[in-house]
């Protein structure tokens, strides 16, 4: 297994990964309805580009015999100018597929996003939903 960065080719398996992601925030929050036919739009391509491209984004994929079988996604904001640290990160998103989950593959993309996190800003949050967080300590 591989964890790196997200290159332009791995759109197509990065969006696959999402909408299974969403597809289970559709369940637990309305607010979160999920818009299949939008992955097939040409600027669902633009959108994952942008992403890979910007300097406060990182897009973490894991690979396993050239399959994506996870990923993260992190990003920093501005602080308001009076917060010591004047860049906030976030932890987005992170999928892993079923049936590679409990096998360390979230603790892998999150040390090596931790290690960006370092290099961009002192202070980084993870933002989850309590439903959510009920939903994944069952398991």
């Amino acid at each position: 297994m591989k964890i790196r960065k997200a290159k332009k080719q791995d759109i197509p398996g990065i969006k696959n990964l999402v909408q299974k992601l969403f597809s289970t925030w559709d369940k637990i929050d309305p607010a979160d309805k999920l818009d299949r036919s939008w992955f097939n739009k040409p600027k669902s391509n633009k959108f994952y580009i942008n992403i890979i491209k910007k300097p406060d984004k990182l897009l973490l994929v894991a690979e396993e015999d050239n399959k994506l079988i996870a990923y993260l996604l992190l990003e920093t904001h501005f602080r308001d100018p009076f917060l010591v640290g004047n860049r906030i990160g976030y932890i987005s998103e992170l999928y892993v597929l079923p049936k590679y989950r409990k096998k360390g593959i979230s603790k892998k993309l999150l040390e090596q996003g931790n290690k960006w996190f370092k290099k961009k800003c002192k202070v980084y949050k993870i933002k989850t939903q309590k439903r959510n967080c009920k939903k994944h300590n069952k398991n």
